[in-house]
């Protein structure tokens, strides 16, 4: 009798835990236990229209999956399964040469918090898609940024956004008119070792143009144009060659028919690197002028 109840109570045991361990894994809300969620997912089970990358019917990149972003927050959720997106992009965009430019649109909702330093929280999200596209290669100057209030797209679900940033690309032109947001965002030009000389391209050309035209309208802003340079050499001959590239930019600016007088120029040497300068690669994004309508 002894040995049955043992054996009774031994049966009782096993079924408990095995009843228990059928619950926990068939009834749970996630069986992601014991890891982080990433950040920007509180719902991972969200779905809604795949990343559309195009530029009219010349090109097309479609995924499944999308950007995710909670409310009120500007990091966004990368899946794995779009990361490649963004090479498709640079890729395209290399094999024409400059001659194209992408406008990323950060959409965001009235009710929203902006936590930020933007002026918005649009513009904080898609100011942090243009860094992850030039961290993965991407030409910064052919990167631009808008935002949109969208309560739509914002309250279409109760806690996260699906998607939240629209691509736009356009083939620059005479007839490329940018919108005020994108034009008084920052230019920068670069220089070899030493020298003064600007490169012209199609979207610093088209940048000038109308340039021109809105401070011919806004006669109480001004072109701000600030030099810089590498460590290479002496800090006081690099302030002095900083000071002399926006000089040299200004005259570029008024052989264009920008007033001299609406062009404000500043040199600092090499004392505000984007980059490191351990690199040729990072010395030669430090070389540069960067130009701003204020």
């Amino acid at each position: 009798m002894r040995i049955q109840t043992i054996l009774t109570i031994l049966a009782l045991i096993l079924w408990f835990i095995l009843g228990a361990w059928w619950y926990l894994n068939s009834s749970c809300n996630s069986c992601n236990v014991g890891q982080v969620a990433p950040a920007a997912i509180v719902n991972p089970g969200l779905t809604g229209d795949g990343l559309y990358l195009n530029d009219s019917s010349l090109w097309t990149s479609r995924w499944s999956d999308n950007l995710r972003f909670k409310k009120s927050d500007n990091i966004a959720y990368v899946p794995a399964s779009i990361s490649p997106s963004f090479d498709s992009l640079n890729s395209y965009l290399a094999l024409h040469n400059k001659q194209k430019i992408v406008t990323i649109v950060g959409n965001y909702g009235a009710q929203e918090t902006n936590n930020t330093t933007y002026k918005n929280l649009g513009i904080a999200r898609a100011e942090h898609i243009k860094k992850l596209l030039i961290d993965r290669g991407l030409d910064r100057n052919l990167i631009f940024t808008e935002s949109n209030l969208n309560d739509a797209l914002v309250n279409r679900f109760v806690d996260s956004i699906w998607g939240g940033i629209d691509f736009r690309i356009n083939t620059l032109g005479g007839n490329l008119v940018l919108s005020e947001e994108v034009l008084l965002q920052p230019r920068t030009v670069y220089f070899e070792t030493g020298k003064n000389s600007l490169l012209i391209t199609p979207e610093l050309s088209n940048y000038f143009t109308q340039a021109k035209n809105y401070l011919d309208t806004h006669k109480d802003k001004n072109l701000q144009v600030t030099g810089h340079t590498d460590n290479v050499g002496d800090p006081t001959k690099n302030l002095n060659l900083s000071k002399d590239r926006a000089q040299f930019v200004k005259s570029q600016l008024v052989k264009r028919s920008i007033g001299a007088a609406q062009i404000i120029t500043d040199g600092k040497g090499d004392q505000m690197p984007i980059l490191g300068n351990e690199t040729p690669e990072g010395r030669a994004q430090n070389r540069r002028v960067e130009i701003k309508i204020n």
